[in-house]
């Protein structure tokens, strides 16, 4: 894709990335590290799996990072790694909404404790599907919002400003 064809074009969250090709790193080692056991020690067979899962949880966030193209009439989902490609034009979008993403930091208590992690868009198609847009995976979150909300307002409907 050309410069020119896009309005926006995301990046993402590098440092997300980072984190999660370490976590990988880290639980290949621990795996590693019970490597040399005996298939009738269950213990030290399960540990490994564990470590083992862990490390390819990280491995597919890495793998599945997703940047998004704004241009006028569509946005562009692509999934680099994989070469995968999705197109939803603008006229499809029913509705846009912000969303917090909280999470609960005492639950056994009677009254939530919520802390903000993040932020969501959500965009409503005419099909009934959902498109998110997570803060914690977009780098310089806000300024997409902004842009993909002036974008869909200069698109003609109001209902997204």
């Amino acid at each position: 894709m050309e410069n020119t064809d896009y309005l926006y074009k995301t990046k993402p969250n590098y440092i997300f990335i980072m984190f999660m090709m370490m976590g990988a790193g880290f639980f290949i080692v621990l795996s590693s590290l019970t490597w040399p056991i005996k298939s009738d020690n269950i213990v030290a067979v399960s540990i490994m799996v564990i470590f083992c899962f862990f490390a390819l949880l990280c491995i597919s966030l890495v793998i599945g990072f997703k940047v998004y193209y704004l241009t006028q009439t569509q946005i562009i989902i692509t999934i680099p790694v994989i070469l995968y490609k999705r197109t939803v034009l603008l006229s499809d979008v029913k509705n846009l909404s912000d969303k917090d993403v909280a999470v609960d930091l005492d639950n056994k208590s009677f009254v939530p404790d919520k802390t903000t992690i993040g932020h969501k868009v959500i965009v409503l198609l005419n099909d009934g599907n959902r498109l998110q847009f997570s803060s914690l995976e977009i780098w310089k979150y806000r300024e997409f919002r902004k842009n993909l909300r002036s974008t869909l307002a200069s698109h003609g409907n109001k209902q997204h400003q």
